[in-house]
């Protein structure tokens, strides 16, 4: 899917609400989050990613996945590229 009206078409009734519901609540709490499509998946805010084998790519700060049973909200906790697991402990942050 490309848009996330395409994502949002095909979800059942009750599950399109859900996640419009959601989608609205993220863009209100995180305006400065920029809308994407990320694998297929509504994204909010994106990075730059790096592995150490050279693979570099782009993802979302925030997806939202609606899964069979279940809505899934993926978060990276990213700080200057940077997932902040990395940032060398608790008070760089």
């Amino acid at each position: 899917m490309s848009t996330f009206e395409e994502y949002l078409a095909g979800l059942d009734a009750s599950r399109r609400a859900d996640v419009r519901a959601l989608d609205e609540l993220i863009r209100t709490t995180t305006p400065q989050l920029e809308p994407t499509m990320t694998s297929g998946l509504p994204g909010y805010g994106s990075f730059r990613y790096r592995y150490s084998s050279g693979r570099e790519g782009v993802a979302a700060l925030l997806s939202i996945a609606s899964n069979k049973t279940y809505i899934s909200l993926y978060v990276n906790a990213v700080r200057d590229d940077h997932h902040v697991a990395e940032a060398g402990g608790a008070g760089h942050v």
